[in-house]
């Protein structure tokens, strides 16, 4: 029992992360929605090098369990709690929001992005993804080295495929047949090239002693942590290159990961539950997904004239502040809506994907 309650234990630092990078997500929703502008060439042009990365890096990371046994059982369980949520919760919020923002249900449900409900669409297609992988090498009894070789490969071969996709045929506007493209659109191409950070993120927990111990050096994390930053002042010149603009942004991406997860985790104290900062960014973290769900309907959207101040009157530090403000106050809201929803169990454990009342107090 004793055993269980330590393999059931949140790990604080991995709950912090998510919700920075929650807050990351909605204050680029501000930047780009709100005040109608693509990128001020700010720190969100930073942030979105490797926002989404990590969120799938971190996803990846809770997947792995070193004592799951994939049984038929296991993966229809699995399976079952993961379809509530992220494709009946998310149709049933995406097409409310539609039909909120006289949007088109079925114009959006081709469109790549899904009316910004795209996310959770993509992490069940790599639920999917990974779990026939690792199904597949365990009917084959392969070997743990040659387990992780496939799963990295396969993540390679899925980047390399998205970003072809995404230069060929968004970037570059050259034909396809329009077959395939409504139904690359519906499948969400566009997205499958942060599989290969889900699949980085669920082979460092499964090593993650090792990936520690590397990092703690003195020597690799300075090496990381200078060249995170050399990407961020240089990159923009180097990417224009198009040959150069997947391995630059893949590094980037990468990179910004190994930072934020180092940082975290070296400052686990200062991000405890003992903080108050900690237990903001924790319980932001442990409901990211009603933030997600709902923060769309309370995004204010008549803020061009402060983009435009932002644009005419370049000042990094004072739009990071006012546009952070204004993240957290849509959190706020969609938090304490979130919280009345959940004052049903039923809407709580078939919207947000909630532990029955019985199995937490069991615990």
């Amino acid at each position: 029992m004793q055993h269980m309650l330590q393999m059931n234990k949140r790990i604080e630092y991995i709950d912090a992360i998510r919700g920075v990078t929650m807050i990351l997500v909605v204050f680029s929703h501000i930047v780009v929605l709100c005040y109608n502008t693509k990128d001020l060439g700010t720190f969100n042009s930073v942030f979105i090098n490797f926002r989404m990365p990590l969120f799938y890096f971190i996803s990846g990371w809770v997947m792995y369990k070193s004592n799951w046994v994939w049984n038929l059982h296991t993966i229809l369980t699995f399976f079952k709690k993961k379809f509530k949520v992220l494709l009946v919760a998310t149709t049933i919020f995406w097409a409310i929001y539609n039909i909120y923002s006289y949007g088109t249900i079925h114009d959006e449900a081709f469109n790549s992005f899904k009316s910004g409900y795209w996310f959770t669409f993509t992490l069940f297609e790599f639920f999917c993804i990974y779990v026939i992988t690792i199904c597949i090498c365990k009917g084959l009894h392969l070997k743990s080295k040659i387990e992780d070789f496939i799963i990295v490969i396969a993540g390679i071969f899925i980047y390399l495929v998205s970003s072809y996709y995404m230069h060929t045929y968004m970037w570059n506007k050259k034909p396809i047949d329009n077959t395939i493209m409504i139904l690359m659109d519906y499948a969400g191409v566009f997205h499958w090239r942060y599989f290969l950070f889900f699949c980085i993120g669920s082979l460092i927990k499964k090593h993650l002693e090792v990936f520690h111990s590397l990092t703690d050096k003195n020597g690799v994390i300075a090496l990381i942590v200078i060249s995170f930053f050399i990407f961020v002042l240089f990159s923009n010149k180097i990417v224009i290159l198009p040959h150069f603009y997947v391995p630059v942004t893949l590094s980037y991406s990468l990179l910004g990961i190994l930072v934020i997860y180092t940082f975290f985790r070296k400052n686990a104290k200062q991000i405890s539950k003992e903080k108050k900062i900690g237990r903001v960014l924790q319980f932001i973290g442990t409901r990211t997904i009603d933030i997600y769900f709902i923060h769309y309907f309370f995004l204010p959207k008549n803020l061009q004239v402060l983009g435009e101040v932002f644009i005419d009157n370049h000042n990094p530090s004072i739009e990071f502040f006012v546009t952070l403000a204004i993240s957290m106050m849509v959190i706020a809201i969609s938090l304490t809506i979130g919280s009345v929803i959940r004052l049903s169990p039923f809407l709580a454990q078939n919207l947000f994907g909630a532990k029955p009342i019985e199995q937490v107090t069991s615990k």
